[in-house]
């Protein structure tokens, strides 16, 4: 598969899912995604935000290339529907970027157990299903599967247990994937991306159960929405299994081998997460 190196090279009407697409990275994808001459299936839950991205996306490229499915892709049903709207619509699926997923703050023993549920299976179940009901057409393209994991998948964030737990559970299923799809042409990789700039309009479970603000982070220590798409897309074309996007991701990942308590330290640091 002739997958991009840049935002120059074609895909050739190649055709991406990428969930949670309404803002931030997911935007982003699909934005370098038709620049490169690819068709996209938007996703999110709340139709009038991804109305206003699809629409913004239709004025700066070809409408023709461009689809929307809003739905809750934790939902077996509704992710089922993402997958049959994009084979109704454009007869194939190429590559399946799960990239929706929900953030939490707030320490165990505080707060209502039904939030870290709803964070666990938003985050798990928003990748598990959409794969699920997708192998069947990808594998047909010789495609690719990639999940969009964070810091919080190679070593648990203080004061985001729920959201690390869901996390780590992603790279089980990256592995037991590829295990399966081991003789064939389809592959499946798993980006571990660093902290990346957020919008303001970005929310999150806090404490309390209720949605909050994620707090801008600081400049020094982030990664434009820009690059971070651009990484992936770059796995995605290399078919990686997996590919830690970050310096901190990197220096998390060898000082976990060496010392543990002091990756604790350093993330304890670091702030807030993807």
């Amino acid at each position: 598969m002739g997958y991009l190196t840049g935002t120059n090279q074609s895909l050739g009407g190649q055709v991406f899912i990428i969930t949670g697409s309404s803002r931030g990275i997911g935007r982003e994808l699909a934005r370098q995604v038709l620049n490169a001459g690819g068709r996209v299936v938007l996703n999110a839950r709340t139709p009038e935000t991804l109305k206003s991205t699809h629409d913004e996306l239709a004025s700066e490229f070809d409408g023709g290339s461009i689809r929307a499915f809003a739905g809750d892709v934790s939902q077996p049903e509704q992710a089922r529907g993402l997958i049959d709207h994009t084979v109704a619509e454009f007869g194939r699926i190429d590559v399946l970027i799960n990239n929706a997923a929900v953030g939490h703050h707030g320490n165990i023993g505080n707060g209502d157990p039904a939030v870290f549920s709803k964070v666990v299976d938003v985050n798990i179940h928003g990748v598990l299903f959409p794969t699920w009901y997708a192998i069947p057409h990808i594998s047909e393209q010789q495609g690719r599967v990639l999940i969009v994991s964070s810091l919080a998948g190679l070593h648990g964030l203080p004061s985001h247990s729920a959201y690390s737990l869901s996390k780590m559970a992603l790279t089980a299923f990256a592995e037991s994937l590829r295990a399966e799809l081991h003789g064939t042409e389809m592959s499946v990789g798993i980006a571990y991306v660093g902290f990346t700039e957020n919008e303001p309009a970005k929310r999150r479970y806090g404490p309390d159960g209720q949605l909050e603000e994620v707090p801008l982070r600081k400049r020094a220590m982030v990664t434009t929405r820009e690059k971070t798409a651009r990484r992936i897309l770059r796995q995605i074309r290399r078919r990686k299994f997996k590919a830690i996007h970050s310096k901190l991701g990197l220096l998390v990942y060898n000082l976990n081998r060496i010392s543990p308590g002091l990756v604790d330290f350093v993330l304890a640091r670091a702030g807030n997460m993807r």
